[in-house]
Formats: C-alpha cells, structure tokens, sequence
C-alpha cells in the first residue's frame, strides 16, 4: 500500500509525503516491526552504501528518521550526519539511541507533526486511508518543502 497503491491514486512520495501511524511500539502491528519491514521496501540495502547498525535498528542513507528526545544544544563534530529541514545534524555513535525509524509512528508522536497523507497499521480491518487537503502544497508539504 504504501509503496505503491497510495502514492499512485494521491500522486505521493512514499518515504517524504506517506506515514504509517501505530497505536503501539510492539508485536506485529507496533512500530518496531513495520519500520524493518518498511525500509526493506523503501529504502532497501545497497551493497556500495555504508550503513550504521544500532540498538537493533541498522540506518542507511535516506532512511526516514525521526528525533526521540528533545537536544536544543545539538553542536558536535564528529559522528553520523542525519539530514533535518534542509540541515545536517551530526550524531556521534553513542548518541544514536536520540533518533529511530520513522517510516511508522506511534500515533502519539504524529499529534506533533502535520501529516500530508497516512497509512493506519489494523490487524484484520481494512487499513484507513486519509488526505488532508487542507495541509497541502499552500500550507507547505514536507517532501517538497522540507520539513
């Protein structure tokens, strides 16, 4: 669904412009199994790209993460850089249990973040679908935009 069904009806970017929501971090339906399953589809493993193996999570190049605690002091200088509203942030390995997958989300962390389209994880029902037109390109997308 979201590698191809959705964004070919809503003419959407999977990994910028589509969010899977959970209701849970853990078991089949949680956020740490649809991550996995989702950056094997999404972002699959490239033999030539270096990738960083962390807390279980292995990260790659244009993986879809998200910030899990708040640093508003954030300025090092050596680590593994993550791309962030158009602006690189380092992290050192250590400092690696700060960010996650971000390809599903708990629905608690989507109340923070406007959402252009999302995927809802249901076991046994058909899987919800929305758009919020009124979050479109006039009020700013973030695959296009950046944030």
């Amino acid at each position: 669904m979201v590698k191809t069904r959705i964004p070919a009806k809503f003419k959407l970017e999977p990994i910028c412009e589509i969010q899977v929501l959970c209701p849970m971090k853990r078991g089949s339906l949680g956020i740490r199994e649809l991550n996995v399953r989702l950056q094997a589809e999404l972002n699959p493993v490239r033999p030539d790209e270096p990738s960083v193996d962390k807390f279980g999570w292995q990260f790659r190049p244009r993986d879809k993460v998200i910030q899990t605690e708040n640093d508003y002091e954030k300025d090092v200088f050596n680590g593994v850089t993550i791309r962030f509203d158009q602006r690189e942030v380092v992290y050192d390995y250590g400092e690696l249990d700060e960010v996650s997958l971000a390809y599903a989300i708990t629905l608690l962390k989507a109340f923070t973040r406007k959402l252009d389209a999302w995927q809802t994880a249901q076991g046994g029902n058909p899987p919800a679908r929305r758009r919020q037109p009124e979050q479109g390109p006039a009020l700013g997308n973030p695959g296009r935009d950046g944030w």
